[in-house]
């Protein structure tokens, strides 16, 4: 699923949790944490790719990958055709925030902080829920390309789905289609929620 997605999603919940209140067993709300929890499992591939594309801009190489991998390609495409799934510190910073066993950690990490009164346990704890709600969605939306199921501690295994959120070979053109109809409806609540809450009680 698309970052933005991602956070209108949660932004969405936020404003929900927000008019009727968390769990009462969760920490206080977080808003801040919780909307940069939203997108905290794609940045550091957002910020590696970067990196890559302002190098390739800088050299000029801007040729594509060969169906073959014989010939020349950017040094982007190597990133995410070959770095993305073989080397370390890319398989790390992508799975940071994104595997499930890492944000399960911040959570209880972040609850058992609570617990003790330390000033960071409520913000981490919903930076890490956010990012697990971020992650559990992007599990069945790839095919091989997802998050990184048993990481630190395995650094191989993924969820195969037969479904993309990208690949149109994999229903990516009709889960597309779907996603935008979705994150639509939610832009029309908040727009209208936020449109609600300015008018003056009668």
């Amino acid at each position: 699923m698309q970052t933005y997605s991602h956070y209108i999603m949660t932004k969405a919940y936020e404003r929900y949790a927000k008019k009727n209140g968390a769990p009462s067993n969760f920490p206080p709300l977080a808003k801040k944490a919780l909307m940069w929890g939203s997108i905290a499992p794609d940045i550091p591939l957002i910020l590696i790719s970067i990196g890559f594309i302002l190098y390739d801009l800088s050299q000029g190489n801007l040729a594509p990958p060969t169906p073959d991998g014989s010939g020349p390609q950017s040094a982007t495409g190597y990133l995410f055709e070959y770095m993305f799934f073989n080397t370390w510190w890319v398989k790390a910073a992508h799975n940071l925030f994104h595997g499930p066993l890492m944000v399960v950690g911040y959570i209880t990490l972040g609850y058992f902080g609570w617990k003790k009164n330390r000033v960071w346990g409520t913000p981490l704890f919903w930076l890490g829920i956010a990012c697990l709600f971020h992650t559990l969605i992007d599990i069945p939306l790839h095919y091989d390309d997802g998050p990184l199921l048993l990481f630190p501690f395995e650094w191989n295994i993924r969820f195969y789905s037969p479904v993309s959120y990208w690949d149109p070979n994999r229903y990516g053109r009709e889960f597309a289609i779907f996603e935008h109809a979705l994150i639509g409806m939610m832009l029309i609540w908040l727009i209208w929620d936020w449109w609600r809450g300015r008018r003056p009680a009668n």
